[in-house]
């Protein structure tokens, strides 16, 4: 089979990882977020293999390809986070009511509501809210990026804020005159 990963390959991995991580560290400011930016930095190197055996500095081309993997890293977490702070005000923190449902049928469009979401995202869903996962514990489960986790259930709330609307449209004002 040709996709075996070259021997080479986990000897650098090997030799350069904890240098890699203390210098992602300190431009992303913590070392679990350092370790998904090194583990792309090592996926990068995979891709490119010859570059492997014919870069003239294997660490400076490893540090190079880190450094811009770390800064690429904290502008998605600062859109994210600007992302974020929109979706707040665009979904203001109300008190919700069942609006008139019984348990069961607010149950029901609940279960629904996530059944129809995109796989990755219901599971993420589930194994926050149900299994009480933390992000990073999601993320070392499913093999993603705590990042991504936080950014799945942040748009699963979007969807799931959506379709369960659908379902009362008026519960907003519902929930407006429970603030008052």
């Amino acid at each position: 089979m040709g996709d075996a990963v070259p021997e080479q390959y986990w000897e650098v991995v090997s030799q350069y990882r904890e240098e890699l991580i203390t210098h992602a560290a300190a431009i992303v400011g913590n070392a679990a977020d350092a370790e998904d930016v090194v583990q792309e930095t090592f996926s990068e190197a995979l891709r490119n293999p010859e570059k492997l055996t014919s870069a003239k500095s294997l660490s400076g081309w490893l540090k190079s390809i880190n450094k811009t993997n770390a800064m690429d890293f904290l502008r998605r977490k600062k859109s994210m986070a600007s992302k974020s702070t929109r979706r707040e005000r665009e979904l203001p923190g109300k008190t919700f009511t069942t609006g008139g449902m019984s348990a069961v049928e607010l149950h029901d469009s609940v279960a629904r509501a996530i059944e129809a979401l995109p796989a990755n995202m219901r599971t993420v869903v589930v194994l926050h809210f149900w299994q009480h996962l933390s992000c990073e514990e999601i993320a070392r489960q499913q093999n993603i990026p705590t990042g991504t986790v936080k950014w799945l259930l942040s748009e699963a709330a979007l969807k799931l804020h959506g379709k369960l609307k659908a379902i009362r449209p008026d519960a907003d004002k519902d929930a407006e005159g429970d603030n008052k």
